[in-house]
C-alpha cells in the first residue's frame, strides 16, 4: 500500500495490528510512526508503559515486548527499527518472527521500520500474505502526489499557495524531511500573510531549478549560446514546466535591470537588498551577472521576453519553442535585436 493511502486510513482511525513501514523516505517512515503514536495516544516521551521502540534488537527480545500487556489494559505500540532478519539470513532470528506472524498478540500494535527490505525472502513474502498486516512503502512522491504533498503541508500550517510557487517547489529533488523544514521557514517568513508567492519562495530558499536559470543567465551573459540551450534543455528534460522557466528568467532579467540601474547610481549591495526587498544572496548574485550586460541590453531582453510570451499564449509557437528561441536570441550577441523584436512582432 503506498503512503498517502495507508496514511489517509490511519487518520481516520482505521489501524492495522501489525506494519510493515519501508522506504528510502525516512521523513515518511517517522511520520507514519508518529501518526501512529497519536492515534494510540502514546505519550511522546520515551518513558511511557504503552510505548517500546527497538532499533537493531534480536527478534527474540521484540517478540516478547509484542506479546506484553498493560495493566490498565490499553494497546501497546512496539516500533522495531532495521531488524535484521528482513534482509539478512539468520535461521533463528527469521524462526522467532514467523512464530510471531503465526500466533501475533493483537491488543497491540507491532511496526517494523525499514529503509530496505528483501523481497525475495520468506519472511517478507509471509508478511505480506498475513490477514493483519499493511505493508506500508515510503517512497518520495512526485510530480501531483509531491505538489498535494506541500498543499496539505501547507493547509496544515493554514497557508495556501498560488500556482506557480507550487511548481517552482515541486522542482525541489532533495529529501522531504529537508523540503519541510524549508516550508516551515516560509510559514515564518510570510507571517499573518495567507497566500504564498513565488517570490516568497525565492527570498527564503534556493531551489535547484533557481539554480539552473543563474547557470542560464550567466550563459546568456557570456554569449554561449551553445551552453545556454544546453542548459535549458537539461532543465526541461528534468520535468520543469516551460512556463515556469520563462517566469524565472524574466525575473532575473528584470533584477539584473534593477541592480545595474542602482549599482551605477552607487548604492552598495546592502542598500539595494532593502530597496528592492530582495535577499542579499539575489543582488549580490545580480551584480556580477549584471557587468555581461549594458542597461539598453537588459531593456530589449524584457522586451523579447514579453514577445515571447505573447508569441506563446497567441499559439505562434509552443512554450518549449518559444523559450529555446528567446535563449538562443539573448545568447547570440552578435544579432541585431532591433530587427528581431520587429520580425517577432509582425508574426505575432
Amino acid at each position: 500500500m503506498g503512503f498517502d493511502q495507508a496514511y489517509r486510513d490511519l487518520q481516520q482511525g482505521v489501524m492495522a495490528p501489525i506494519y510493515l513501514v519501508h522506504g528510502p523516505e525516512t521523513f515518511l517512515r517517522r511520520q507514519f510512526v508518529r501518526e501512529l503514536r497519536r492515534q494510540l495516544g502514546v505519550a511522546s516521551d520515551e518513558t511511557s508503559l504503552n510505548y517500546q521502540h527497538f532499533e537493531g534488537a534480536d527478534a527474540e527480545s521484540i517478540v516478547m515486548s509484542c506479546n506484553t500487556s498493560t495493566f490498565d489494559g490499553k494497546p501497546r505500540l512496539i516500533v522495531a527499527e532495521e531488524p535484521i532478519a528482513f534482509n539478512q539470513s539468520i535461521p533463528n532470528e527469521e524462526q522467532h518472527w514467523l512464530d510471531y506472524l503465526e500466533e501475533p498478540n493483537l491488543r497491540n500494535c507491532l511496526c517494523i521500520v525499514l529503509e530496505k527490505v528483501d523481497k525475495r525472502r520468506r519472511l517478507y513474502t509471509r508478511f505480506k500474505e498475513h490477514d493483519d498486516g499493511v505493508i506500508v512503502t515510503c517512497d518520495k512522491p512526485s510530480g501531483a502526489n509531491l505538489r498535494n504533498w506541500i498543499k496539505e503541508t501547507l493547509k496544515h500550517y493554514g497557508k495556501t499557495i498560488n500556482r506557480e510557487a507550487l511548481r517552482m517547489l515541486a522542482q525541489y529533488e532533495g529529501p522531504l524531511g529537508v523540503l519541510d523544514r524549508e516550508l516551515d521557514k516560509i510559514r515564518m517568513y510570510v507571517g499573518d500573510r495567507d497566500e504564498i508567492s513565488p517570490r516568497d519562495i525565492a527570498q527564503v530558499i534556493a531551489l535547484p531549478q533557481e539554480q539552473n536559470i543563474f547557470k542560464l543567465v550567466d550563459a546568456i551573459g557570456l554569449g554561449n549560446a551553445s551552453q545556454a540551450v544546453g542548459t535549458l534543455d537539461a532543465m526541461l528534460t528534468q520535468g520543469a514546466d516551460p512556463l515556469m522557466i520563462l517566469g524565472m528568467v524574466a525575473r532575473q532579467i528584470r533584477i539584473l535591470w534593477q541592480v545595474k540601474y542602482e549599482h551605477e547610481r552607487g548604492q552598495g549591495e546592502r542598500a539595494m537588498a532593502k530597496m528592492l526587498n530582495q535577499h542579499p544572496f539575489v543582488v549580490s548574485k545580480g551584480v556580477r551577472q549584471s557587468r555581461n550586460f549594458a542597461q539598453h541590453e537588459l531593456e530589449r531582453a524584457l522586451e523579447y521576453i514579453l514577445l515571447t510570451d505573447l508569441g506563446i499564449k497567441k499559439g505562434r509557437w509552443t512554450p518549449e519553442l518559444g523559450l529555446q528561441r528567446l535563449v538562443t536570441v539573448l545568447a547570440s550577441r552578435n544579432l541585431d535585436l532591433d530587427s528581431i523584436l520587429e520580425r517577432t512582432a509582425f508574426e505575432i
